[in-house]
């Protein structure tokens, strides 16, 4: 039986992808022929259909597969660009905690994720 889709991983894809184009919802809604509100219902919790799918990945130059790869994508390249798109939606006042707890983790002797690894 093949595993059912996790519709908040690919939303939240949907929302990265469009992040890392340095797109508003209002610009994937012009090229969309749509309003706002519904990319952000996509985004949030809306239907999600493949006809869907295939109109963002050619806004964001991606393929369908990029919102659908099964389990979290922890590949150094995905994990930068997450990174990246969530501290676009960050004021700078939170970008400066981030960047503290980022030395923080970085300054310890011995990383608890490489001994996991």
């Amino acid at each position: 039986m093949a595993e059912r889709p996790d519709y908040t991983t690919i939303r939240s894809r949907i929302r990265s992808y469009r992040l890392r184009c340095g797109m508003r919802q209002e610009d994937v809604a012009e090229k969309m022929h749509t309003s706002s509100q519904y990319v952000s219902r996509i985004e949030n919790n809306g239907p999600i259909s493949l006809n869907l799918l295939f109109t963002l990945a050619e806004i964001f130059s991606c393929t369908v597969c990029d919102f659908l790869a099964a389990g979290p994508d922890n590949s150094d390249e995905y994990l930068s660009h997450e990174i990246e798109s969530k501290l676009l939606g960050c004021t700078p006042g939170q970008r400066k905690k981030v960047l503290k707890i980022m030395d923080i983790l970085i300054s310890k002797d011995e990383p608890e994720d490489e001994k996991t690894e």
